[in-house]
């Protein structure tokens, strides 16, 4: 099928029209991809650093009631 063949489909369009309103960095995908992203290299620095796993494995354990007994 050729281009001037293609027939748009208005709601598609109008979707696109839509997301166009939305700054790229607070595009829902956008936010999506940045959060893997992030949690990506966080899982990698856990596995590859044990001093930053030995400080997320202390959060992870420390309970709630430990840090109010601290103020």
């Amino acid at each position: 099928m050729s281009f001037e063949q293609c027939v748009p489909d208005p709601v598609m369009l109008a979707r696109l029209m839509a997301d166009r309103d939305t700054p790229m960095d607070e595009h829902e995908c956008m936010i999506e991809v940045v959060d893997a992203v992030r949690h990506e290299r966080f899982m990698q620095e856990i596995e590859s650093d044990p001093r930053v796993r030995e400080e997320w494995e202390s959060f992870l354990f420390t309970s709630r009631d430990d840090e109010a007994d601290d103020f």
